[in-house]
């Protein structure tokens, strides 16, 4: 077969496995069926043009960090908005608690108050 032919059947190779997820999710296995066409295709400098496995395995090892590194700060930020919503919750609490207190303290005063002005006038000894 001449080699248009050949990339062309081997390209449409590579794009059923693409239609795979365990060759869509593998830089690695997309990049090998990448180059089975384009090798069969006898595509010249296609070595130049696509990455190597160790420039593949790098990116991978790059782009998983950065994932672990998101997850982590998107966990803190939760952890620190679950504190946040704590310390509101418990000052609200204390701050109601000190708002009933209040409100008794003013009832104590009021019920003295009437104590003190209702009650019957002691006569003064003469």
């Amino acid at each position: 077969m001449n080699p248009e032919a050949e990339f062309a059947k081997y390209f449409a190779y590579y794009q059923a496995f693409m239609a795979e997820p365990l060759i869509q999710g593998s830089a690695k296995r997309r990049i090998e069926a990448l180059k089975l066409a384009m090798t069969n295709g006898r595509i010249p400098n296609r070595n130049k043009i696509l990455p190597s496995l160790d420039e593949i395995e790098k990116e991978e090892i790059q782009i998983r960090i950065k994932a672990f590194q998101e997850m982590a700060k998107t966990e803190m930020d939760q952890k620190q908005a679950q504190e946040v919503q704590k310390k509101q919750v418990i000052e609200g609490a204390i701050k109601e608690r000190q708002q009933k207190l209040m409100k008794i303290k003013q009832l104590q005063q009021k019920m003295d108050k009437s104590r003190n002005g209702s009650a019957p006038a002691v006569p003064a000894a003469v």
